[in-house]
């Protein structure tokens, strides 16, 4: 259910609508109907002018009139009230919270001090900008107030459906309880609640996405942000297991269809790891993924099915590990005239299953703790789903796992060969290949990440944590060393480890590429450099650990530069011709 706003106002301005006598500030309707009768409703716009200054208010209603007999009916059709030349007294007393602005344009009609607490008054003796600029902000507020009212009713509408929701899902609780109790048509009502609860739940679970996006998206304290984000978050959860819920039912019924279709597989696997990265940086975990150099890019499979796999057991990696890292390792077991079997291991460096829970892990709700006493949430169809899913794809998925050591999960899928490219581009894991690239961090986890990466698709990666050897090999690039790196990149969380001299020298010389990388990480804000330098990069950016932005960023920094340098050389040796012929 979405969230629909109205920020139309129905205004009621009550007295003389005449302002041209007060410094040039003068009221009049933005639509050309021509109607004068003090009594007909404008709509659309209201315009107010003051020295060929114009404000326009949106309103629904405007509705001027000079008829004392108010009464709650008539202004209960009204968001607010404006009197102009008039006291505001003439109210009745159970209407005193409407907001209410006071025009004052006489000394003699400044209320008292009681009556200030009730209504906001505006003297028209102060400068017309002044008058207007106050005008303008009343109404903003008035206009804040009513989609705040609107919020909270529509806050109250889904209340409502959710105990609707739940009175019947209590009800049929109830009756499925009686039938199983009396082994009466277990099955009919099983499918009876599936489609119950995705219908019935799925309405209320929808406002409160909308309601908690809405909220997020408007500037809110600390407090109320954590406790709208906490929402948020719950209610995504709860629509996943409902998902979830579907999928089972679908593969109880054997109702799952087949979408065959080509895709990248690089970018699928990509994809699913980008929507978990925010996930395991709040965690402090390392997610990565290492794609063979021999893996098919374009391939023809269901890349539906592949993407729940995925989902389902990379989110069950980052549950259960508190530390460490969860890598994605790609590549082709075998290749055959029309059919790839391609395998991808999700490992984990996690709290690990026990042998004898192994077994049974992939049946319907099974849960390695005790409901009791667990610490993880889920309903334990996940890996039920990820093996049918799996096997409606012509493979299995298999488990390698010891308590306290990590588990790893190896998919094998079927795909088909991708019709061949009209034009013949060369992928990037080609256009990488030996470029040799220096690695400079003290991160011994992050450097062997990238070592593992750039060595995967095909590079020859030198990892180095201190100067010296650092300076040693750079200067084999001075020497023209065959042996000598390609690029450099370095670290931005161990980059104040560097000599700040000797790094500016090299730089400036434009002896390597040099680039700076920001480990995507909770401890590196990649918004800043973590030193003082100022330092002109070949190359910046973010690192997401994803090994295909990676190489991108790689080729970049290596064709880019040799191209400047080429294109240099060139000009160099142009003019150094043009002056010998001089």
């Amino acid at each position: 259910m979405g969230i629909k706003q109205n920020n139309k106002l129905k205004i009621l301005w009550f007295g003389s609508k005449k302002l041209d006598g007060i410094r040039g500030l003068k009221i009049s309707p933005a639509s050309s109907s021509g109607r004068t009768n003090h009594h007909d409703p404008l709509y659309g716009l209201l315009k107010l002018d003051f020295n060929n200054v114009t404000t326009t208010i949106p309103i629904d209603m405007f509705t001027q009139t000079k008829d004392h007999n108010l009464t709650e009916e008539i202004l209960d059709e009204y968001d607010a009230v404006i009197f102009h030349n008039i006291d505001p007294l003439v109210l009745p007393e159970s209407n005193a919270s409407q907001p209410i602005l006071h025009l004052v344009t006489d000394s003699t009609e400044n209320t008292s001090s009681s009556a200030q607490d009730k209504y906001t008054c505006i003297d028209l003796h102060q400068p017309a900008k002044q008058v207007l600029q106050s005008i303008n902000l009343w109404l903003k507020w008035l206009s804040s107030t009513n989609l705040y009212q609107q919020i909270a009713e529509q806050q109250q509408e889904i209340e409502n459906e959710r105990d609707n929701a739940r009175l019947g899902l209590e009800m049929l609780g109830e009756q499925l309880a009686e039938m199983v109790k009396h082994g009466e048509q277990v099955n009919y009502i099983q499918e009876r609640f599936l489609s119950l609860v995705s219908h019935e739940l799925r309405t209320p679970l929808n406002g409160i996405i909308g309601m908690s996006e809405l909220l997020a998206s408007q500037s809110n304290a600390p407090e109320q942000s954590e406790g709208i984000e906490l929402i948020h978050q719950s209610s995504i959860r709860l629509s996943q297991l409902i998902d979830n819920i579907l999928d089972y039912r679908s593969l109880k019924l054997s109702e799952s269809q087949d979408f065959e279709t080509e895709f990248d597989l690089y970018k699928c696997v990509e994809e699913v790891i980008e929507q978990f990265q925010p996930q395991a940086v709040a965690a402090d975990l390392m997610l990565y993924d290492l794609i063979a150099s021999d893996t098919p890019q374009k391939v023809r499979g269901d890349i539906v099915k592949l993407r729940k796999i995925l989902y389902c057991l990379i989110s069950n990696a980052i549950k259960y590990t508190p530390q460490g890292h969860v890598a994605v390792s790609v590549h082709c077991v075998q290749s055959r005239a029309e059919v790839d079997l391609i395998q991808i291991q999700v490992q984990d460096t996690g709290v690990g299953i026990s042998s004898e829970f192994s077994k049974e892990l992939f049946d319907s709700f099974a849960q390695s703790e005790d409901y009791r006493t667990r610490k993880h949430e889920g309903m334990g169809m996940g890996l039920y789903i990820a093996q049918q899913l799996a096997q409606k794809m012509g493979g299995h998925i298999h488990l390698q796992s010891q308590l306290d050591e990590g588990s790893t999960f190896s998919l094998c899928v079927q795909v088909k060969k991708a019709m061949p490219p009209k034009v013949h581009l060369p992928s990037i894991w080609k256009q990488v290949q030996n470029i040799k690239v220096l690695v400079w961090t003290l991160n011994t986890e992050l450097g062997n990440i990238l070592a593992s990466q750039l060595e995967q698709a095909g590079c020859k990666p030198i990892l180095v944590s201190d100067q010296q050897s650092l300076e040693a090999l750079v200067a084999k690039k001075s020497s023209s060393d065959k042996d000598a790196a390609d690029i450099l990149l370095i670290d931005n969380q161990s980059l104040k480890h560097l000599n700040e001299k000797w790094l500016v020298d090299l730089i400036s010389r434009q002896l390597i590429p040099v680039a700076n990388l920001f480990p995507l990480t909770t401890s590196n804000n990649h918004h800043s450099c973590n030193t003082s330098f100022n330092l002109q990069w070949n190359q910046q950016g973010v690192y997401p650990q994803q090994q295909e932005q990676l190489m991108h960023f790689v080729s970049q920094l290596h064709h880019t530069t040799r191209h400047t340098r080429q294109t240099t050389q060139h000009q160099t040796r142009k003019a150094e011709h043009g002056a010998n012929r001089s």
